[in-house]
């Protein structure tokens, strides 16, 4: 299956805005596949253009071996497709369709171009793929300075460019004129898929102690599900969790929504916890660009993003103790003049810094490289 994230979303931008160019998209059906091919896109369903996960957080000999299948399938599959458009580039859009891409390029003689969105461990399997599929690209896109960082880039400097995300979002009219917190409710919101290295748990602990004094804040969690067992379990893990600590009245699972109007019209705060480094946040970029406060765990491309106290706050991933400070903080000073300020300052260096414009030159600029070398 091929489901939607932040890596579906930028090629999405990248294929919907340079229309100077013709694209074919080759995705896995699922979420993806069908998302492209309903905003008219050209799309032909891949087989074997599929994204495996580690159970138990380690690889074992099964998977392994449905990976190298999918290897020796989608060299067939991409070739014929290859050769029926003979495109100039293959743009391949993250870890896995970068292995997938690598020997079918290489052999029909195509330029490779890798977006990488990820930060591995340096010790871990999919960072050696990721270094020995960099090897043979053409241009290596980093979607922040941290996945730049963790390239571990040394005499191909030339080959490799940040090009930081962007939102695409067509901003309210009412941005500051509709005021969500009129009944002096504060809510919260986390957004993103529900997976532990996310740090929902932690946060409903801090709700917890939060709860027991305060009453006028809500939580609300959007998203859904990895397509594998451990994050099913995760999920019914915080519900019992909700449940045992009678928080149902106060922490709404809202599930995915498409619509980002919706998600963000329904709290004032948006917590972005994850206890790993992320490589970049979509979610932070698009809270800010709705004028919301953010709380991120200060490190990876939300690091980046935020200046903390000026345009948003950052706090220390794994410390319970701080995250809570920093939620009782927010309650007691969302309608403070500091605070409208943070908002203002939020869109202002999304404007800035993360512009769409910048996005698509950047990326027009790459294609006409690799066009004329």
């Amino acid at each position: 299956m091929s489901s939607w994230g932040g890596g579906e979303e930028i090629l999405f931008n990248i294929v919907k805005n340079l229309d100077s160019y013709d694209f074919t998209l080759l995705s896995a059906a699922g979420e993806a596949y069908d998302f492209f091919k309903k905003n008219n896109l050209n799309v032909l369903k891949s087989e074997y253009l599929i994204k495996y996960y580690k159970p138990d957080n380690s690889w074992n000999i099964f998977i392994a071996f449905k990976v190298l299948a999918s290897l020796f399938y989608s060299f067939f599959e991409i070739s014929s497709v290859i050769y029926k458009i003979k495109p100039n580039i293959i743009l391949a859009n993250g870890n896995f369709a970068a292995l997938y891409s690598l020997l079918p390029s290489k052999l029909m003689k195509k330029k490779l171009m890798v977006i990488q969105h990820m930060i591995y461990d340096i010790s871990s399997l999919e960072h050696k793929i990721m270094l020995f599929v960099n090897k043979f690209a053409s241009k290596v896109v980093c979607v922040s300075k941290s996945v730049f960082t963790n390239q571990l880039v040394r005499n191909e400097k030339k080959k490799y460019v940040i090009i930081p995300n962007s939102v695409f979002i067509e901003m309210p009219d009412d941005i500051f004129t509709i005021d969500y917190s009129e009944d002096k409710t504060i809510r919260f919101g986390m957004v993103g898929t529900i997976k532990e290295l996310k740090g929902l748990h932690l946060v409903l602990e801090a709700f917890n102690e939060i709860f027991k004094r305060n009453k006028k804040c809500h939580l609300y969690i959007f998203g859904k599900t990895e397509d594998d067992n451990q994050s099913v379990i995760y999920l019914k893990k915080l519900k019992d969790y909700v449940k045992k600590n009678e928080l149902s009245d106060y922490v709404h699972f809202e599930g995915y929504i498409n619509e980002k109007k919706k998600i963000y019209s329904k709290f004032d705060i948006l917590i972005s916890y994850s206890l790993i480094p992320e490589s970049s946040s979509l979610t932070v970029l698009e809270a800010m660009s709705f004028g919301k406060i953010v709380i991120a765990a200060n490190c990876g491309g939300p690091a980046e993003i935020i200046s903390n106290g000026e345009n948003g706050f950052l706090i220390s991933p794994n410390d319970l103790q701080e995250l809570i400070n920093i939620l009782n903080y927010c309650i007691v000073n969302y309608n403070s003049e500091n605070f409208k300020s943070i908002k203002l300052n939020a869109i202002k260096s999304i404007s800035k810094n993360y512009s769409q414009e910048a996005f698509i030159n950047n990326y027009d600029n790459i294609f006409q490289e690799l066009i004329q070398n």
